[in-house]
């Protein structure tokens, strides 16, 4: 028997099969994209939070360290050279800097963390907070080198400069350095405000020079010094050709001098003295006594001069009238003998006393040295007087004169004078 098979009804009967649909290639990359952008936007969202927080936290560390510098210099007068150790820094947070001069400071902060970030603060942003960056000393331009003028007034010598221009907000200030040549004086670097310096330059021969530089500077930082300017003044003297010998050439402040003095040297010029003042000829003598002398003479002494006279300022002594001359000797027997005499007596007197009763008088005169006196008298005191001859010798320079001799006189002082 056969079998008969509905195609139509086997087609009913049997259910139909579905196919299963997937994501497709776009719809993953749509995906992977998406899921990209907020992988990177939350990172970057978190690497800006934690700079943002290690930012703070140096800004911090920096606002307290800055409170800590001034506290320091409120006891001490002077910013410390580092960071105060009562001081603490936070963790992961370095502090370097401090001050080098005491009047200001720059302390920078850096992290551990982030090595890329650094700020730093000074006791000029101390008030408005730290600042981004590292510390760098601020610089100042080096002024221009000053122009120097020089002016001589006698034996003054004064230095000038024109101001030179500074930096907005930055004071100038200059120094110099003062040399004489050859006397080897220096002054060494001396610093001021003024723009001009004065001093006595009056030594002939030397050299005197003037060396000038600015500077520029705050209460941090000074500039370098400018180049050097300078001007020198040399006094070559002040000398005419009246004072410069004849046949030779000298500088001078006024130039080149030649000299009009006339050379004496080897040219006798003598001077008698006499009643007026005369003028010694204009010239070089050399200091040689046989080039040019004043005549001089022995017998300029006072003996020579009457008291009261004075010539070429020597004061006379001598007495006018007979010159005399008086003294004592002691006698025991003979003559009495006198040679000291500067004359020739004519008139010799002695006196001679014996005790205190007996008194011998003897006078004599004569008419030149030589002669023997024939007017010689002598008076004894009780016993009247007596006449004789050759009692009294005179001689060119004294006298001899005979005393009578008294057994009861001894040896006796005979006082004399004589008168020329």
């Amino acid at each position: 028997m056969h079998k008969f098979r509905n195609n139509r009804f086997d087609s009913i009967a049997k259910p139909t099969m579905k196919t299963k649909v997937g994501f497709t290639i776009v719809e993953l990359l749509v995906v992977i994209s998406v899921i990209g952008i907020l992988a990177t936007i939350s990172i970057v969202g978190y690497g800006n939070w934690q700079k943002s927080i290690i930012e703070t936290q140096l800004k911090s560390d920096l606002s307290n360290v800055a409170t800590a510098m001034n506290s320091y210099r409120n006891f001490n007068n002077t910013y410390p050279l580092v960071v105060p150790t009562t001081f603490k820094s936070s963790q992961g947070v370095v502090l370097t800097g401090g001050s080098s001069n005491g009047t200001t400071y720059c302390i920078e902060a850096s992290s551990l963390q982030n090595t890329t970030l650094h700020y730093h603060i000074t006791q000029k942003s101390g008030s408005s907070g730290a600042e981004e960056g590292i510390c760098v000393a601020p610089v100042i331009d080096t002024p221009t080198s000053p122009v120097v003028a020089i002016s001589t007034n006698g034996g003054s010598t004064s230095w000038s400069w024109a101001t030179v221009l500074c930096t907005a907000g930055t004071t100038l200030r200059y120094h110099y350095q003062y040399t004489i040549s050859p006397s080897g004086y220096d002054s060494g670097l001396i610093v001021t405000t003024n723009n001009n310096v004065a001093f006595t330059t009056s030594t002939a021969g030397q050299t005197y020079t003037l060396q000038v530089q600015a500077q520029c500077y705050d209460t941090e930082v000074a500039s370098n010094w400018s180049v050097a300017a300078s001007k020198y003044y040399t006094n070559y003297g002040n000398a005419v050709a009246a004072d410069i010998l004849s046949g030779k050439t000298a500088t001078t402040d006024s130039g080149l001098v030649t000299g009009t003095m006339p050379n004496k040297v080897g040219s006798a010029t003598t001077l008698v003295p006499n009643t007026v003042n005369q003028a010694i000829p204009a010239g070089y003598y050399g200091g040689v006594v046989g080039d040019g002398k004043v005549t001089g003479d022995a017998n300029l002494i006072p003996a020579n001069i009457v008291s009261g006279k004075s010539i070429f300022g020597v004061a006379g002594s001598a007495i006018t009238g007979k010159r005399w001359a008086s003294g004592t000797i002691t006698y025991v027997s003979g003559n009495i003998s006198v040679r000291s005499l500067s004359f020739s007596p004519t008139i010799v007197i002695a006196y001679q006393k014996a005790y205190s009763v007996n008194q011998s008088i003897y006078f004599s005169s004569s008419y030149g040295a030589g002669s023997a006196s024939d007017n010689a008298w002598y008076f004894v005191n009780g016993s009247g007087y007596y006449h004789g001859s050759a009692g009294t010798v005179i001689y060119s320079n004294g006298f001899d004169t005979t005393v009578v001799s008294q057994a009861w006189a001894g040896s006796q002082d005979i006082s004399w004078i004589a008168i020329e």
